[in-house]
């Protein structure tokens, strides 16, 4: 059907003139929030890392200082009262005391002087002590500002397990001679208290009475052994029969 003219003309002034409609500034706010959703899967476990190096650092790898450290076997009821002497230092009450050297070596452990000695009270007890736990001993003629550390495997019990404690460091100094002329000395040997082969010896010439003559002292190899390890020096030149020279050592267990 043909639409009059009149009509369309109408039609199109009505849509020019149509006003626009402004949208809102801000957003209109929606409904209220919905119920949450329910919780998704859990991821993969990570993986486990990696273990870190061995160290002695353990919860009882490390106990208090000891005062003193025995320097050879003792009755340790009577020897660890107020008023005895240990390593050159008279004991008081409560003293602690590193015994390490006894005979029978399940007797060796932390001891709290008195009248009547009993054993620290953090190692007294079973897992008290392991392989590694370590002690600083403060004073003492010998074993002043010295470290010491159990050396037996596995935990230990004390008063029940035999075990032993080694310095961590000794020291001494050795006299080598020549009892026939020539370059190389006598080899002699060296008793040390570690417990078990010394990873390193350290040798320094000390005193020599080869005037003028170049000694270098030095290991014999393959004889370091947990209780000994042999030493020996070569000189440059021969040297005269009846020499003598010393040699300061360090060996440590690390």
């Amino acid at each position: 059907m043909r639409v009059p003219r009149k009509t369309l003309a109408v039609d199109l002034i009505r849509k020019a003139v149509r006003p626009k409609v402004a949208l809102p500034a801000t957003p209109l706010s929606g409904g209220p929030e919905g119920p949450e959703g329910p919780e998704g899967p859990k991821g993969e476990k990570g993986e486990t890392g990696k273990e870190g190096p061995p160290g002695s650092a353990t919860m009882n790898g490390f106990k208090e200082p000891c005062r003193v450290a025995t320097t050879a076997n003792i009755a340790i009821a009577t020897a660890l009262n107020p008023g005895d002497a240990i390593d050159g230092v008279t004991l008081a009450e409560g003293d602690r005391v590193l015994v390490w050297k006894q005979t029978t070596t399940k007797e060796n452990g932390l001891w709290i002087v008195g009248a009547v000695p009993v054993r620290a009270t953090d190692a007294d007890g079973a897992g008290e002590l392991r392989a590694g736990t370590t002690v600083r001993v403060q004073e003492g003629t010998v074993n002043a500002r010295r470290e010491f550390t159990i050396v037996t495997a596995g935990l230990i019990t004390p008063g029940t397990t035999s075990h032993d404690w080694s310095p961590i460091t000794q020291s001494g100094t050795a006299e080598i001679t020549w009892t026939a002329e020539g370059q190389k000395s006598d080899v002699i040997t060296v008793l040390h208290d570690l417990k078990l082969e010394p990873k390193a010896v350290q040798l320094t010439l000390w005193r020599s009475e080869a005037t003028e003559v170049a000694v270098v002292p030095g290991l014999v190899e393959g004889s370091k052994s947990a209780t000994q390890f042999k030493i020996k020096a070569i000189g440059s030149i021969k040297i005269a029969a009846g020499t003598k020279i010393k040699v300061d050592w360090t060996a440590t267990l690390w």
